[in-house]
């Protein structure tokens, strides 16, 4: 009788091991489908596309067109303005830490909708 007590006790504790090991490998599983990778590439500063367009949100939602202040609301005529004029095919986005993503997306989205390439600017460590 103490045998298959014993025996039984062992059994549930194995059960309840392997439970919580599966629990664990399904959480991190999870984990890894709700992230997402961006790899950044060590670049020469001059290695960015000559024709590219600088945007630059600063984080009291300023946003600057290569280095000239621009109203949201403009934004994507002058982008569309500088393409047409200097053939430029792709934008570089450069947010400072603080911008809250929705505004670095409503930026994407305009580059996205007229077919440009878009580099996002970091800071080196």
């Amino acid at each position: 009788m103490n045998r298959t007590i014993k025996f039984s006790i062992y059994l549930l504790i194995g059960v309840a091991l392997l439970l919580v090991l599966f629990q664990l490998v399904r959480l991190e599983k999870n984990r890894k489908l709700n992230s997402i990778n961006l790899t950044t590439l060590e670049v020469e500063k001059d290695s960015i596309a000559s024709k590219s367009m600088m945007i630059k949100i600063s984080d009291s939602d300023v946003y600057f067109l290569d280095g000239s202040l621009v109203k949201f609301e403009d934004l994507e005529n002058r982008v569309l303005m500088k393409r047409n004029n200097d053939s430029i095919k792709t934008i570089v986005i450069k947010a400072e830490k603080s911008v809250q993503v929705k505004n670095i997306v409503e930026v994407m989205d305009i580059a996205n909708r007229n077919k440009f390439k878009v580099i996002f600017s970091v800071k080196p460590d």
